[in-house]
């Protein structure tokens, strides 16, 4: 492969400003050429074809659900094999569908693209929840420029795999799937490199999906990888030909 709603996070009113609220809710959408520059599906895209590989993946995941919402962890076997990349586009995938949200939970550092699809630096993010139960799921989950995607970024501060392992995480994850029938959460994992930490992310997952860079791992490692994520959980495995951080 190559390359939502208006409103602000709910407890803005407790720790922000009106003024804050306004932004989040004007925040401007990205148009067809920066989708382009950041190699995020659309309709308009030139490349059909890479739109109809995702819609394909969305499918399969769809069909594995029995049609219901999900969650679902993607990790790659190496560091910038394109895990965030698929994931991305896979959030931006379900929310073409006027019917359906994507939320997008940023479980690793190092993906630039995220603070392009938020404008405004968050307030706190993934991190911050799990090492304090004060912060408010709704709190962390904020508005993206496009439309009916949503994204929980991973936050300023550093979680150990036991934090990604506790019962906060799996609260939050449940919690964001079931507050909306229409919302599908998409993790993007830190690759399988870290396994206690995708091997963590993958018990709180409905199922998992193994991003594979084209050309540059074995199969051996692709079938450790499908080891620590454990093969009960794994969904599917996506060749990516031009990997993304």
């Amino acid at each position: 492969m190559s390359p939502a709603d208006m409103h602000g996070p709910r407890n803005e009113l407790e720790g922000g400003t009106r003024a804050r609220i306004t932004e989040m809710a004007d925040i401007p959408r990205l148009a067809p050429a920066e989708l382009d520059r950041l190699q995020i599906v659309h309709p308009l895209m030139p490349d059909t074809a890479v739109l109809e590989s995702f819609q394909g993946l969305l499918g399969k995941l769809l069909e594995r659900a029995d049609r219901k919402n999900f969650v679902v962890g993607v990790t790659s076997i190496t560091p910038g094999g394109g895990a965030s990349f698929v994931s991305l586009n896979l959030a931006a995938t379900v929310a073409l569908d006027h019917h359906r949200t994507a939320l997008l939970v940023e479980a690793g550092p190092g993906n630039p693209t995220i603070q392009q699809l938020l404008m405004l630096p968050p307030d706190y993010g993934l991190t911050e929840y799990l090492q304090d139960p004060a912060i408010d799921i709704e709190g962390i989950i904020y508005s993206s420029r496009i439309p009916r995607l949503r994204v929980i970024p991973y936050g300023k501060a550093f979680a150990e795999t036991r934090l990604l392992n506790s019962a906060g995480m799996q609260h939050l994850l449940q919690a964001a799937r079931s507050r909306y029938s229409d919302r599908y959460v998409i993790v993007d994992v830190p690759p399988s490199t870290q396994p206690d930490t995708a091997r963590a992310l993958s018990r709180w997952c409905d199922f998992m999906v193994l991003v594979v860079p084209y050309g540059e791992v074995s199969i051996s490692q692709v079938r450790d990888a499908a080891d620590a994520i454990g093969r009960d959980k794994l969904a599917g495995v996506v060749i990516n030909r031009d990997p993304a951080p």
